[in-house]
């Protein structure tokens, strides 16, 4: 998920968030290398990273964007979504700077403008409230693990949750059935409770060994704490089609594509910050590999599921259509998110 750090100043309405950040390009303004040295820096590949470890990187990276087939695109921003993000998050009454919300309500914004793009606007808003609800629960265990740990039982009997933003989450997800097929909102629903206890274990697990040999962990912890089935779900609005057989058989495929694509497209910044809990590095220890071997198996992995889904898609000229371009704007939104770095690493060539 998304780390995204606090400051001393509280919100207390939307307008102070959007005087200060903008209501669009937050993430150009709040994200980026400060300084012409630190641009300077990451574009030499000096720094945290060894200039070897910088180039194959950079490697890695473009093969897989090549490989999946991905095209320059730039979306166009929803500006009503965007004020919609910025007034729901400062009506949350939690203690959060401006920058902090900013940062928030940006990303979600963007994300679904991207991926999203093809949803109706009531679709977006829901999409957009539950990515950033999340992004918030990324931060509670370092202040609030208890509210994690507690949310799946509180859901389950319908008890008030220990923070007002899980409250609005576990609404939330409540009534998905309304815009989405059963299949979808049952995944959304146990897609989140997973992705909520996942965090709450990789918080509680942080200084945790992996064993050489517990090769299944690392897909483990992925497949739960990546959100992935509630994402492929929120792709399939119930007025495109009302049941999910006509796909249900490519989902493990689209669920293992998004998270494997975040897994190797966050993992330069992630570098750069010498995280190590990450999928790539689980799997490095439980194989006993270089951490390097493992994100060039993964890009080529994912590379040949891409390929895969493309052509389980190709007699269905609607789920072509709708699948196709999922990809690129999924592959846009991470190229484009200057969190993640990948223009300033040259990753597209």
């Amino acid at each position: 998920m998304l780390e995204i750090a606090q400051s001393s100043v509280t919100l207390t309405s939307p307008q102070p968030f959007i005087d200060t950040c903008g209501i669009y390009g937050v993430v150009d303004t709040c994200l980026v290398a400060t300084s012409d040295d630190e641009k300077q820096t990451l574009q030499e590949g000096v720094g945290p990273l060894k200039d070897g470890v910088w180039q194959e990187i950079r490697s890695i990276m473009a093969a897989f964007l090549r490989g999946c087939g991905y095209e320059e695109s730039t979306s166009p921003p929803d500006d009503e979504l965007r004020r919609y993000m910025a007034s729901e998050v400062a009506s949350w009454n939690v203690a959060l700077s401006t920058s902090h919300a900013a940062k928030i309500a940006d990303t979600a914004s963007h994300f679904i403008e991207a991926a999203y793009a093809h949803t109706s606007p009531k679709h977006r808003r829901y999409v957009a409230c539950y990515t950033a609800y999340f992004i918030y629960a990324d931060d509670l265990g370092g202040g609030n693990l208890e509210s994690l740990q507690q949310f799946p039982r509180r859901f389950i009997s319908g008890a008030k949750q220990l923070n007002p933003v899980l409250d609005r989450l576990a609404e939330l997800v409540r009534y998905a059935h309304e815009l989405w097929t059963d299949t979808g909102a049952v995944a959304i629903a146990t897609g989140t409770l997973e992705a909520i206890t996942a965090f709450y274990t990789e918080f509680t697990t942080r200084t945790m060994i992996v064993k050489p040999g517990a090769l299944r962990y690392p897909d483990y912890m992925r497949l739960r704490s990546g959100i992935d089935p509630p994402f492929i779900a929120f792709l399939f609005m119930r007025d495109w089609r009302d049941t999910a057989e006509s796909y249900v058989q490519l989902i493990p495929d689209m669920e293992y594509w998004i998270g494997a694509v975040n897994d190797v497209l966050s993992f330069y910044k992630e570098e750069l910050e010498q995280e190590t809990n990450n999928y790539v590095h689980l799997r490095a220890a439980a194989e006993q590999a270089p951490h390097l071997t493992i994100l060039r198996t993964l890009a080529e992995e994912i590379v040949q599921t891409t390929r895969r889904l493309d052509r389980l898609v190709e007699d269905d000229a609607e789920l072509a259509t709708l699948w196709r371009g999922y990809v690129q704007r999924f592959l846009e939104f991470h190229v484009k998110a200057p969190r993640y770095r990948l223009l300033e690493l040259g990753a597209v060539q």
